[in-house]
């Protein structure tokens, strides 16, 4: 029994012993409680309250209010919370705490992110600007890049049209190339051409990466700008937090176009008969009255409605952001519509102390039908005289006074024109830390992308020339797919005095894909049960197929940033890329760059001072590459898509042929560009002011050349050979205040551009574009801007016949045409006498916002504008076969001596009254109330009582208002083509759009 009672001894003695020390471990636990508010003061939910160096922690409630059990008095606790500065604050003991959270934006210590990486705005040596989750938001669009519009100095967005879905032209500090000038979008690290997929409610952030210095890191796609995207993220400790954001609002046109009414169109007619010496066709011009206005055929008040619903939270274990997305979008034009469904899927998981694995993930599906192709022009020139159905039922025909369609036929048989896409891409990435303030990552991206095309038309008749006398089917497949391996490694290490940040890398990217399509005719049915290609004849089939040149990177890349003192900052940068796009010789290119900048507060002659909070002055030099120009430049292309006939019997055989020519000794655009510029706070840095001057030379840009005919090659090879250079100022002035509950703050931007080509290569001084009236529209030439308009200059009209034996000798022109300039005094006037007529680069961009805040209430207004830019209205010149609509400017046309010097007589088209002169150039400017929005917040007192953690209401409007000269629908003309920006030939007008909204949180 001995032994059973020494065992029964010995566990009550552990137990005793586990109890003690136990209580004693209790007794030391300290309850620390607290509230966290920001500076209204408002209450905070959701704030991460963390002791420093452990995974313990807790989140703030509803009110902000908090309690946490801690085991040392001297522990430090580390408060963070989303647009907020994080605060650690040392307890000494404290059991009771107020802390107040301070906006980040206000903050030097605010943390923006670079390429591969994040650095605090204090020590930042190059051009970054930052744009943030709610300021994207004020805009409803399907393309988040829209609403950069007037956000960032030095990046001009100009809408490319109004078409749903449809994204913007982007332009950063000018344009450097005669190929393609957009900037790369890199989206949590995958590196894109295009972000049309993305739900701008999933952004957390953007920043526009602007000079060498910043974007150097991406070497040979740099040269346009970089801009950086980055999604929602869970946070560690945070409570599953759920938002729900909708909106729901209708379009309409911002502006209709005055047209010549029935009775105008037929007294116009009537004139232009009158002036070619025949017999007026219309003897009683008021019978018709007003007529069609076809613009009302056409645009529509359209619907478009936006749900988003996230959740996001976050343990010591895990963290997560998951969103749901639905985006749809009705066209102001009949029949057009964008839809998009879109789910992300944002997780990071701590799986061991020392590694972490994440990913980022985003499906997309997208649906769309476009507009019958030129009906916008078509409700511009169509024949006001014409109803759109006659009384028996027919579509009018407006073809037998023009050779124009009537827009309300296409509206009925050419509008069947899908679009499918459905969008897989993200990332998978883990980072290890083997020891202190070393990270070693890798990081798998892809982005595949499938996307389908149907289109049909109907056997219909209007009349003899809107027709279509069989049935037909298009469909159209593509597939591409793009992966990125990325391996990075940096360390970050203090050494008293001395701070640095080194980081290397290794990348390699490759990208393809493939399309095919066809079309057949004499379907056997009209329903979309048929439109298929096996529902067509057989013997009417057409295919094609290609694949996508496939595209390969290698890189490797390098950056040092290194602090003195937190006072003197230098940043280097150094990437090697190669590229299956150039031949062997030339398929590696080096791209470094060198900032260095000074913080002039952290110098102890202006510690003393008050005044000045922050000034920093910096400066950068670098040089960036472009490849964006056709992946076939350096080899030559073939097509098996020709026939010749050869031998005695003239037999008709099919072969291949060389179309283009290959240059091996391709290499890349190179872009060299330096910038000054200075950072300045005042007034606890509620003044700050940010200025730079940039110079972006542009060197060996690619153009074709062109080669003798009888080489036997269709196209021109390209070759190094063109310079560009663009620059000019950046500033960005900002201010903030608060007194009591109310708080506002004004911002002020601007960027001039001045854009000069300054060599095209050997043999030619010129390369013309847009031809128009058998004239080109555009001339780029060395000494001008890229595109700049090429035509006339007007000196006026000829009265009487007198004038035009006085004046120099002009072709075949009579009282009431336009007289044109003698521009080089040979006294005849001929295409020798045409010059440049302004450009469409603006060479001033500008915004302006402003935000109130008062007792829950909200009220915020974005502006923007350009100036110094010209637009060709190229609609007013299009003429052709039989009598298009006139503009009621025409109504002020010279029909007598003395009755105009501006507006010539009525015709139809020809020399001199519709040559490309300043009679359709117009002036580009406007200035455009962006966006105004006015919300109410619900206090917490009531939302508590409804369980949310938050409730605001909203009512918006977007483009509201603008200020032009410009007579067409929009002065936004945007073109991918750098040679053919601001030329509307009838573009699909911008809309203005009103909007109600909700913010749920819960």
């Amino acid at each position: 029994m001995k032994p059973k009672s020494s065992c029964l001894k010995l566990k009550w003695a552990v137990f005793t012993l586990l109890f003690f020390f136990g209580s004693l471990h209790l007794a030391a636990q300290i309850k620390v409680t607290g509230k966290v508010i920001d500076e209204t003061p408002e209450g905070l939910i959701g704030v991460n309250i963390m002791i420093k160096n452990s995974t313990e922690g807790t989140v703030t409630d509803l009110d902000g209010n908090f309690e946490l059990m801690v085991s040392d008095p001297n522990a430090t606790l580390v408060f963070s919370y989303t647009g907020y500065a994080n605060q650690e604050i040392l307890l000494k003991g404290q059991t009771q705490l107020t802390v107040t959270m301070r906006e980040e934006s206000q903050m030097l210590n605010e943390v923006v992110v670079v390429g591969y990486g994040t650095q605090r705005k204090s020590d930042l040596t190059g051009s970054v600007a930052s744009v943030k989750s709610e300021d994207l938001q004020k805009v409803a669009s399907a393309n988040v890049t829209q609403a950069l519009q007037g956000k960032i100095a030095g990046v001009q967005v100009t809408a490319g049209s109004g078409r749903p879905g449809e994204a913007p032209v982007i332009r950063v500090r000018g344009t450097g190339t005669l190929n393609n000038a957009s900037p790369i979008y890199v989206v949590d690290g995958l590196i894109l051409d295009n972000i049309d997929f993305l739900n701008p409610n999933d952004i957390e952030r953007m920043e526009v990466l602007k000079d060498a210095s910043s974007a150097a890191i991406y070497g040979t796609r740099g040269a346009n700008g970089v801009i950086l995207i980055t999604t929602k993220k869970g946070s560690r400790g945070q409570r599953a937090r759920f938002s729900l954001n909708a909106y729901s609002g209708m379009q309409q046109i911002d502006k209709k176009i005055d047209l010549a009414n029935g009775t105008q169109y037929a007294e116009l007619v009537n004139e232009f008969s009158k002036n070619v010496g025949i017999t007026p066709p219309y003897p009683n011009p008021e019978m018709f009255g007003q007529g069609t206005d076809w613009q009302n055929v056409i645009f529509r008040d359209a619907p478009i409605q936006n749900i988003n619903l996230s959740v996001s939270g976050g343990s010591e274990a895990m963290t997560y952001s998951i969103s749901g997305d639905v985006f749809l979008q009705d066209g102001i034009i009949e029949t057009s519509y964008f839809q998009r469904y879109s789910l992300r899927v944002n997780n990071e998981y701590n799986l061991v102390k020392g590694l972490k694995f994440g990913h980022n993930l985003a499906f997309i599906s997208t649906n769309n039908n476009g507009e019958p192709g030129g009906i916008v022009f078509n409700a511009y020139a169509a024949d006001p005289r014409i109803q759109p159905i006659d009384s028996l039922g027919k579509f009018g025909s407006t073809s037998f006074t023009s050779n124009v369609s009537n827009p309300a036929a296409q509206l009925e048989y050419n509008s069947y024109n899908r679009g499918y896409g459905q969008q897989f891409n993200g990332n998978l990435y883990s980072e290890i830390y083997p020891v202190k303030n070393l990270t070693l990552r890798s990081s798998l991206g892809f982005n595949l992308v499938y996307n389908r095309s149907k289109s049909f038309e109907p056997k219909f008749e209007v009349d003899n020339r809107q027709l279509n006398p069989n049935s037909r089917v298009f469909i159209g497949a593509s597939r591409y797919f793009n992966w990125q391996w990325e391996n990075t490694a940096s360390y970050s290490k203090d050494f008293g005095i001395h701070r640095i940040n080194v980081l290397a890398g290794y990348s390699r990217q490759s990208s393809g894909g493939d399309a095919v399509g066809g079309s057949r005719l004499d379907l056997i049915g009209d329903t979309e049960d048929f439109f298929y290609l096996n529902s067509g004849d057989s013997e009417t089939a057409t295919n094609y197929s290609y694949g996508f040149t496939p595209e390969r990177y290698e890189s490797v890349l390098f950056r040092l940033n290194y602090s003195l003192m937190d006072r003197y900052l230098f940043t280097g940068t150094f990437r090697r890329d190669g590229s299956s796009k150039f031949g062997s010789e030339r398929r590696f290119g080096s791209f470094p760059s060198f900032a260095l900048a000074w913080r002039v507060t952290e110098e102890p002659f202006l510690k003393s001072q008050e005044f000045i909070d922050n000034l920093k002055i910096r400066a950068s030099w670098g040089r960036l590459g472009n490849d964006k120009f056709p992946s076939d430049a350096a080899v030559p292309t073939v097509t098996n898509n020709l026939s010749a006939v050869f031998g005695p019997d003239e037999k008709l055989t099919f072969g291949a042929s060389i179309i283009s020519l290959a240059n091996p000794l391709l290499q890349w655009e190179e872009t060299t560009s330096s910038n000054v510029g200075f950072e300045l706070g005042l007034i606890d840095n509620r003044l700050t002011i940010e200025a730079d001057y940039y110079n972006r030379k542009s060197e060996k840009i690619l153009v074709p050349v062109p080669i003798p005919d009888y080489v036997g090659s269709a196209g021109d090879p390209y070759v190094n050979a063109a310079d560009v250079v663009n620059s000019g100022v950046d500033f960005t002035v900002n201010y903030s205040s608060k007194a009591g509950k109310f708080n506002y703050r004004i911002g002020l931007l601007g960027s001039t551009v001045k854009n000069e080509v300054l060599a095209l290569g050997t043999g030619q001084d010129t390369i013309p574009d847009v031809a128009i009236t058998g004239e080109f529209a555009t001339l780029t030439t060395i000494g001008r801007p890229i595109g700049s308009f090429y035509g006339y200059q007007v000196a006026g009209v000829y009265q009487n016949a007198e004038e035009i034996a006085q004046y120099p000798s002009q072709q075949a022109v009579k009282p009431g045409d336009l007289r044109f300039e003698d521009l080089n005094g040979d006294g005849i006037i001929n295409s020798r006498d045409r010059a440049f007529l302004g450009s469409a680069i603006p060479t001033f961009i500008y915004g302006f916002n402003f935000s109130l805040e008062y007792s829950g209430f909200d009220l915020s207004a974005d502006f923007n504008g350009v100036s110094g830019n010209k637009i060709l209205n190229s609609k007013k010149m299009a003429r052709g076969f039989g009598m298009p609509n006139f503009e009621a400017s025409f109504l002020d046309r010279w029909n007598g001596e003395g009755t105009s010097n501006s507006e010539p007589r009525i015709m139809n088209g020809g020399y001199p009254n519709f040559s490309v002169s300043e009679n359709f150039i117009e002036e580009g400017s406007f200035f455009r109330l962006r966006s105004v929005v006015l919300g109410y917040t619900l206090p917490k007192t009531l939302t508590k009582k409804l369980f949310l953690s938050n409730l605001r209401v909203y009512v918006s409007a977007n483009n509201l208002a603008t200020w032009t000269q410009y007579t067409g629908y929009t002065p936004e003309i945007g073109s991918g083509a750098v040679t053919r920006v601001g030329i509307d030939g009838g573009i699909y007008p911008v809309s203005k759009t009103f909007l109600f909204g909700i913010n749920v949180g819960f």
